[in-house]
């Protein structure tokens, strides 16, 4: 009989951590599930740890590579591999609560639409203060907020696996393999968060996105346009990078930049309308929130972008508190004396 989940869990050199994670999982009080961990040719004991769960528990099973391959085609790999109706995804150093299937099992049952899965978790580790990581928990703010952020913690994640539809995890976007996937399956399924922390993220010097941080910021980009080809936009104007920041604000912009993004937020808005791919009050919220900071922290105030924000975004202008206002009206002022 096929069980209901299949837990896909890559190793590699983890065995620190890799019992305290396999046994997070047995120790689910949902026990319908097989537990399929991957091996990348360890070079410390990892093997010999799983092949210990192996031997104890017949839901666990083991796939050893002789080669290093890396963790997406590992997760693929499981994919292939596994006979559940859906798939749970772990990392080989993490603690799973032990109701997180119970509870993500639970929401694909009260709605078939629901095609992923995550909940909140909670980030702990050496040196650093144990805080909880919280999302978005409904489909459409989940849509809107992948635009700039990954806001599905991968190790949290539960498939319905028919959803998937040959999708896979392309291993050119690692270490944002995860975040590239739910940008592809988020057209095509709903997505929801539980609003509760069912796992222990853990945070050490060794973790993927600290050993690739300069990769990661070129996939990031690459994650973000793909996002926007539907909008039509040249993706190889020398303005993207003002397209992207309209989205979500990311640093201190001119006041010629901030004119820029104030006409690009017009034509997204005005392409969503017509394409009605994101929610229109939270997308244009998002977009207004980025206008309203760019403005208000200009690198080089002056009394025309002013005047022209308070004629022509009347809305945002009226959110800003009234302190900030002033403040930015007397740099406009001051920079204005001085010409």
């Amino acid at each position: 009989m096929k069980p209901k989940i299949s837990v896909v869990m890559p190793v590699y050199n983890a065995s620190r951590y890799l019992s305290e994670a396999i046994q997070s999982i047995l120790n689910q009080t949902f026990k319908d599930f097989e537990l399929i961990i991957l091996n990348d040719n360890s070079t410390d004991n990892s093997l010999e740890i799983i092949q210990e769960f192996v031997k104890n528990d017949n839901r666990v099973f083991l796939i050893n590579k002789v080669q290093n391959i890396g963790p997406a085609l590992l997760r693929n790999e499981g994919f292939e591999s596994s006979n559940g109706e859906f798939i749970a995804l772990m990392d080989a150093d993490d603690i799973a609560h032990p109701k997180r299937f119970e509870k993500q099992i639970s929401v694909f049952n009260n709605d078939s639409e629901i095609g992923v899965c995550g909940t909140w978790y909670t980030i702990f580790g050496d040196n650093i203060k144990e805080y909880i990581f919280k999302q978005n928990e409904l489909h459409e703010a989940i849509k809107v907020k992948l635009l700039y952020e990954n806001c599905i913690g991968n190790p949290t994640a539960m498939i319905r696996k028919s959803v998937l539809h040959n999708q896979k995890y392309h291993p050119e976007m690692v270490p944002i393999e995860d975040y590239d996937l739910w940008t592809r399956l988020i057209n095509n399924t709903k997505f929801y968060n539980i609003q509760e922390s069912l796992l222990r993220y853990r945070w050490h010097e060794t973790n993927i996105t600290k050993l690739k941080e300069e990769n990661s910021r070129k996939m990031h980009r690459i994650v973000f346009t793909n996002q926007l080809k539907e909008f039509g936009i040249d993706l190889n104007t020398p303005n993207l990078n003002l397209i992207l920041d309209t989205i979500f604000y990311r640093k201190r912009y001119s006041s010629k930049d901030i004119y820029t993004i104030l006409e690009n937020k017009k034509i997204l808005i005005h392409q969503n309308r017509i394409l009605k791919k994101y929610d229109f009050d939270l997308f244009e919220k998002q977009l207004n929130l980025t206008a309203i900071r760019a403005f208000s922290k200009c690198k080089d105030f002056n009394l025309k972008l002013f005047f022209y924000f308070y004629k022509n975004e009347k809305n945002n202008f009226n959110k800003i508190k009234l302190t900030l206002k002033i403040k930015i009206f007397l740099k406009s002022l001051f920079r204005f004396s001085k010409n």
